[in-house]
């Protein structure tokens, strides 16, 4: 006689005899998700760090951002360190260094000036990132992996900077000159009411913005000239 509780447990599926082979259990490979990939992961993760502070960033917003199951951003990604790492990775590869001649040093210096300021005006919390979320990471692969990527850019700022037949003065040292156009840079892309306030009558903010890049360009240029 079938009790109440085997009624239950049967009802709206078949019987099962024991000679049936078992039931396949699922792996745990990738979750399905339409075949959503990485790069639309991290395309989200980069649109939250446009408009919020990496701290407020977190797997299940990303995956929200996404529209995918928070599982597959741990698939890829594993944790939320590593998923801030590999979007910052992915911004940093975007800003070419690209390769100077000797002689070509003054060029560079507005090229990087140019370069930095578009970038922390299209991700204006990669600073924070970098400081908070990379170099302070809590996760020793991290700090390292950021920290190479970070020496890498420096190195090549040094060879810039220091080229034989440079007009700077011998010895400019990458590392102070990376962190001063970050910061310079950093700062204007945030700091919009205070430049509204002092905006000119009759100037437009793009007019203002290329006047104040055009003398961030002077002041590095004039203050790393070869003295005597």
């Amino acid at each position: 006689m079938a009790t109440a509780k085997s009624l239950h447990a049967g009802k709206g599926k078949a019987p099962r005899s024991d000679g049936d082979p078992p039931k396949p259990q699922r792996g745990k490979g990738r979750p399905a998700n339409g075949g959503v990939g990485r790069e639309v992961i991290i395309a989200a993760t980069r649109r939250l760090l446009a408009e919020l502070p990496p701290s407020q960033i977190t797997i299940s917003s990303v995956a929200r951002e996404a529209a995918v199951d928070p599982a597959l951003v741990r698939y890829y990604f594993k944790d939320r360190p590593n998923l801030l790492l590999q979007a910052a990775l992915a911004m940093i590869g975007e800003v070419r260094v690209r390769e100077q001649s000797p002689g070509d040093v003054v060029d560079f210096i507005r090229e990087r000036v140019a370069s930095n300021f578009e970038f922390s005006r299209s991700s204006r919390y990669l600073t924070r990132l970098m400081i908070d979320e990379l170099a302070a990471s809590s996760s020793a692969e991290v700090r390292e992996t950021y920290r190479q990527v970070s020496e890498d850019v420096v190195k090549r700022y040094g060879e810039a900077l220091n080229a034989p037949n440079s007009p700077l003065r011998p010895g400019v040292n990458p590392f102070f000159f990376h962190i001063t156009l970050v910061a310079i840079s950093d700062f204007y892309s945030k700091a919009g009411p205070l430049l509204r306030i002092h905006l000119p009558p009759g100037q437009s903010e793009a007019d203002q913005e290329r006047e104040y890049r055009q003398f961030v360009i002077d002041l590095l240029i004039e203050g790393l000239k070869a003295r005597g």
